[in-house]
């Protein structure tokens, strides 16, 4: 094979007509080509410079693998089962049509092994997912559909899950309970949907309720019944149900700053708003906001110590502000400091089932684009820290602590 291209260098560089063995791949970067024999390390066949080198082992450049033929050829692959698509590679998801739509982490009553996952096809048309690919972050799950897989309009398919008449796709691994992230890959690894973070967003792993996607947005709730709704429309989610003999409960919104005068026509998704409760003449008041969670901190890698990130996520399925949100960092002695103010949140919103992802500057150089930067002089510490997330009202939201965190975790 030959190829050239320009390189961030500037230089150019080609890489030599050569054959592989068999069982080797071709690895394909967004800077350039590699080759690997099978059992060996990258062998670049090209006069490659630092610059290249550098760009191209970076993780976040990396598209993906193509398996060569048995005789080590690679010409007329075009299967797309043979691409291996990399994990960490890709950004926000396409969410065309095909969505994870329930997820068994907990297994069931009586077989906490007895795990599945269900897509959902929310299109009119019948979707062909044939060499699409499910993965998880630690390599155990690594589902590929095989060819002529459909799911009809409004259908679904169960991985993991045996159908009525025997069929069966094998997970080929199991899903973790905790620190654990699913991606959806179609056949030409974009990635179409993922789920999951530092902890579920729904799900109950004592009742064995499991994690349900809401049916509009792309939040997620818990499933009414143990073992859910596999190859089922989704239940409406948990509610809270009234004490005996008492009034039906109602629910509305009002504003946080204006409590004491509950309205049925405020339905507003602001963060201030909150969800009052009455139950019998007595009131409980729990903020919206609350929904929103700090699904993961990076706080610096082995290579650069100041590669930092937090990823909140909103599982609900209203839309947030984030005006007058902030985020403080809180030492081993539970002292709090300011790590991204309330100006930076100002004007920002947080979709339903969305993500905001925040970053320190000049020290985080990954490939999402962060949505707000916070100052380089803030930084987090890799032993007894953590962040505390406020809103607008100045209700804690969420908290993440560690006693340890290891260079590199959470940081995909």
């Amino acid at each position: 094979m030959e190829y050239e291209r320009d390189i961030a260098s500037k230089k150019k560089f080609k890489i030599r007509k050569t054959a592989l063995a068999a069982g080797g791949v071709i690895i394909l970067g967004a800077s350039g080509v590699a080759a690997m024999q099978s059992g060996g390390s990258p062998s670049f066949f090209a006069d490659v410079s630092k610059a290249f080198s550098n760009t191209f082992l970076k993780q976040e450049k990396l598209l993906g693998e193509i398996e060569l033929a048995g005789n080590g050829d690679a010409r007329g692959v075009d299967e797309p089962r043979l691409i291996k698509c990399a994990f960490d590679a890709l950004g926000t998801p396409a969410r065309s049509s095909v969505l994870i739509n329930e997820v068994a982490w907990m297994g069931s009553v009586g077989d906490a092994k007895n795990e599945w996952i269900e897509l959902k096809n929310r299109s009119k048309e019948i979707a062909d997912v044939s060499f699409w690919k499910l993965l998880d972050r630690g390599g155990d799950i690594s589902v590929v559909l095989p060819k002529g897989t459909e799911i009809t309009a409004g259908g679904f398919l169960a991985i993991g899950k045996k159908a009525d008449d025997g069929e069966n796709i094998s997970l080929g691994g199991s899903i973790k309970n905790s620190d654990e992230r699913l991606r959806l890959f179609n056949s030409e690894c974009v990635l179409e949907d993922e789920a999951g973070g530092e902890a579920w967003p729904a799900g109950d792993n004592k009742t064995k309720q499991t994690m349900e996607r809401n049916v509009s947005g792309f939040g997620w709730h818990t499933s009414i019944v143990a073992g859910g709704t596999p190859r089922k429309e989704n239940s409406g989610g948990v509610t809270v149900k009234p004490a005996t003999q008492k009034p039906a409960a109602k629910t509305v919104l009002v504003p946080a700053a204006n409590n004491t005068s509950p309205s049925t026509e405020n339905n507003s998704t602001n963060a201030l708003a909150e969800t009052e409760t009455v139950n019998d003449g007595s009131v409980t008041l729990t903020p919206i906001s609350t929904a929103v969670r700090i699904q993961s901190v990076c706080a610096g890698t082995a290579d650069n110590a100041s590669f930092e990130f937090i990823r909140m996520y909103n599982p609900s399925d209203k839309q947030i502000s984030l005006s007058g949100w902030f985020m403080k960092k809180v030492s081993s002695t539970g002292n709090e400091s300011t790590l991204v103010s309330s100006t930076y949140f100002n004007d920002k919103v947080l979709s339903a089932g969305g993500t905001l992802f925040l970053a320190r500057k000049e020290g985080y150089f990954g490939a999402t684009s962060p949505d707000i930067w916070w100052p380089k002089s803030y930084s987090l510490a890799g032993k007894k820290n953590g962040v505390i997330l406020y809103d607008g009202a100045k209700n804690k939201v969420g908290e993440v602590w560690w006693e340890e965190k290891p260079a590199g975790d959470g940081c995909d």
